[in-house]
């Protein structure tokens, strides 16, 4: 299987956001937490994508 890649465009832009805010030394829960569930739900889809390449595979390959 290959490697899950590391986010979206709009993820790394959170991410981005969430440095700034760093710097600026007033970090966000609120920034942090949108990355993360974003992390979360581009991971949920890349392996859903992953499953039904899979399926898709085994089906062609039966036949």
């Amino acid at each position: 299987m290959k490697k899950m890649p590391r986010g979206t465009a709009e993820i790394m832009d959170f991410c981005d956001k969430r440095i700034k805010l760093r710097r600026e030394k007033y970090p966000s829960k609120e920034s942090n937490r949108q990355v993360r569930k974003n992390m979360k739900v581009a991971k949920d889809e890349w392996i859903d994508a992953q499953r039904i390449n899979a399926d898709k595979e085994m089906i062609t390959g039966s036949n």
